[in-house]
């Protein structure tokens, strides 16, 4: 397939689901969290997660992760969490927790 021809239909849905999974972003502060997904080569996402929920699954396609950041929205401020970091990753399912006084964004193993 050349560069311009468009993906449409059932191809289209075949390239989705030969993809990594959807990245999942959970909060399990007590306080909204602002992400951003940084990929390799394949540009960034944002999404702002209130305390205690999952925020919808962010469609990737083919790109691995490199980091994400997140920014705590607490009543004395905004605090930077610790970021995940890699090399680049396929690992999909990520949050942030309050672990050992700091606010940490960590892999979820299923």
């Amino acid at each position: 397939m050349s560069k311009e021809e468009e993906i449409t239909g059932d191809e289209s849905e075949k390239f989705h689901v030969e993809g990594y999974p959807d990245v999942s972003l959970g909060n399990s502060t007590l306080y909204t969290v602002d992400f951003k997904v940084n990929y390799i080569a394949c540009g960034n996402n944002t999404q702002s997660v209130a305390s205690m929920k999952t925020g919808a699954g962010i469609w990737r396609g083919a790109c691995l992760i490199s980091s994400i950041t997140a920014t705590v929205h607490t009543p004395g401020g905004n605090t930077n969490a610790t970021s995940y970091t890699s090399s680049g990753t396929s690992y999909s399912q990520f949050c942030c927790i309050f672990y050992q006084n700091h606010y940490v964004v960590t892999r979820v193993e299923t």
